[in-house]
């Protein structure tokens, strides 16, 4: 039996509600490009062996296919090249092909979409793109190979971090930081020039050239104002 002398005992405090945390900590549109990515890498490699090479040649960059086409721009090479230059950046034909620009994709596409906002993150992806397919091109001018995959513009993101960190306020670490991001990008794409078939093996290539290219596309895109 209580003391009638004693005041009554006040209720604890209610705890307050704990935010659940999200399954994804990526921003939104990242995300969907790379559930995308791995949804059609999925798709590929269920599909019959024919499809796949119908799929593979129709939509990546092929500089032969695209000298025909201005010969006849209304042609199917016409039409298929013109496909390609955005196409081609959603195929992935290796497992370590499409994680790895995954991977690249939330670590620096993440930064940009959440410093650019969306609008200006969609526009610097889809120059990055652009500018790989034209560097490709123009380095493979009228040879009859196929260039696809999305490093064009995942390399526009590091570009685009690299810009976005250049024109924030300076520090010794941000600069240190921004330099060794810089030379690693430029470096491992030279050693990619240079012994990229050895480390693919076969007759597979690197497509530096289409990585520097997004970079710089990248590197210039997110230096607009908002």
């Amino acid at each position: 039996m209580s003391d009638p002398a004693m005041p009554p005992t006040a209720p604890p405090p209610a705890a307050p509600p704990t935010e659940r945390e999200p399954v994804f900590t990526a921003p939104p549109v990242t995300v969907a490009l790379c559930l995308t990515l791995l949804a059609v890498f999925g798709i590929i490699q269920i599909l019959p062996e024919a499809w796949q090479w119908a799929v593979l040649h129709d939509l990546s960059v092929v500089p032969s296919r695209l000298v025909r086409a201005l010969d006849d721009p209304l042609s199917e090479d016409g039409f298929w090249s013109a496909a390609a230059l955005i196409g081609h950046a959603f195929l992935h034909f290796d497992t370590m092909h499409v994680l790895l620009n995954c991977g690249f994709l939330l670590a620096f596409g993440s930064a940009c979409e959440r410093l650019l906002g969306v609008g200006r993150f969609v526009a610097l992806l889809i120059g990055s793109v652009l500018a790989g397919a034209a560097a490709q091109i123009g380095a493979d001018w009228g040879r009859e190979v196929l260039m696809y995959g999305a490093s064009g513009g995942v390399s526009g993101c590091v570009g685009g971090v690299v810009r976005i960190l250049k024109d924030a306020p300076r520090s010794v670490e941000r600069q240190r930081f921004i330099i060794a991001l810089t030379v690693a990008m430029v470096a491992g794409n030279v050693l990619f020039a240079l012994f990229g078939s050895e480390i693919l093996g076969g007759d597979a290539e690197i497509a530096w050239e289409a990585h520097l290219g997004g970079f710089v596309a990248g590197f210039l895109l997110a230096g607009r104002p908002r």
